[in-house]
């Protein structure tokens, strides 16, 4: 069997780790664009980066998906048609830094979404239908460095948003 020592997680891992059918290297899984409408359920828990763009991706829940994955850096959910996550759907992805959700179907944005990844610096939202972003939505978020809002559409001024 040939294996391979994957980079900062301090495991070994064997090349059929990888799911179908995505392609791996090293700890970086590249699943971008295969159609896949949902994330697949066996991402080897040493991954660092997870490339899921280009994709056909709708909702992300929250089930405890990413609580195994505690050597995840970088999350690529960029260009599918994400209209919906759920309230602490990244919990658990502790190591979490770099969030990239462009081009997606994003309404709108919450506090909780972002619950569980007190690491985060980069969080690119641009290019949604983003009508609304609570003045507390990114509040707690202490690490966060780079925020990417533009491409949003412009609607009528609400107090409640910004």
């Amino acid at each position: 069997t040939e294996a391979y020592r994957s980079r900062g997680a301090g495991e070994c891992a064997s090349v059929h780790d990888c799911p179908e059918p995505c392609m791996c290297e090293g700890s970086v899984v590249d699943c971008s664009g295969k159609r896949l409408r949902d994330i697949p359920e066996n991402i080897p828990s040493y991954t660092t980066e997870l490339r899921l763009n280009n994709n056909a991706v709708h909702k992300i829940r929250a089930n405890g998906f990413f609580k195994k994955l505690q050597h995840l850096n970088k999350l690529d959910l960029s260009n599918n048609d994400i209209a919906e996550i759920e309230d602490g759907a990244f919990q658990g992805a502790n190591q979490l830094t770099d969030l990239l959700l462009t081009e997606n179907k994003l309404k709108d944005v919450r506090n909780k979404m972002f619950g569980g990844i007190p690491n985060l610096k980069t969080l690119m939202l641009r290019t949604n239908l983003l009508t609304c972003i609570s003045n507390d939505t990114f509040s707690g978020m202490e690490s966060l460095q780079l925020l990417s809002l533009y491409d949003k559409p412009y609607y009528p001024y609400n107090e409640r948003c910004f």
